[in-house]
């Protein structure tokens, strides 16, 4: 990744568009304990979940674990973690201003209905669309994906749970 062109800290390179969230913002939406379960609706495949659980987080980054398991709760694939800098999962969501449209929207899910920047990215082949709360800096709570035309998975955050405050 380059060094920002600008001093917008949403915007991490020159010709990309801003993201939803900063770093910062991201840093402080996702503390230590933060478990975010997604919905993943492949076309052609059973439905699944996949977890994201914000194991350990400092200032600079944080160490998530992810596992799937099927609707049902049966756990298959391995469970992976891995570091990722603030910046790193912020880049996630840095487009080139030519392939990205951004609007806000409202989307429903199954935690509620919320107002969002929905991001269009389409390079022509491939078209994800990205629908960001904009009151829960990070993952988006709903990504579609299509191919040439067809849609090929819909995933839903269906689960958001922040550590309880002592």
């Amino acid at each position: 990744m380059t060094a920002p062109m600008s001093d917008d800290p949403k915007i991490l390179e020159a010709g990309h568009a801003a993201t939803p969230f900063t770093a910062d913002d991201i840093r402080r939406g996702c503390p230590t304990g933060r478990t975010i379960r997604l919905l993943v609706e492949p076309a052609d495949e059973p439905p699944f979940i996949s977890s994201t659980l914000f194991v350990e987080c400092d200032s600079e980054s944080a160490v998530l674990e992810m596992s799937t398991t099927t609707t049902d709760g049966e756990e298959f694939g391995p469970t992976s973690t891995m570091r990722a800098t603030w910046r790193e999962l912020q880049a996630h969501a840095s487009f080139p201003i030519e392939v990205v449209e951004i609007a806000a929207d409202t989307t429903e899910t199954p935690l509620g209905t919320f107002d969002c920047l929905r991001y269009t990215v389409d390079d022509g082949y491939t078209r994800d669309i990205f629908c960001f709360a904009l009151d829960l800096p990070g993952m988006p709570v709903r990504f579609t994906k299509h191919i040439d035309g067809r849609l090929t998975s819909t995933t839903t955050m269906v689960e958001n749970l922040m550590p309880s405050s002592s």
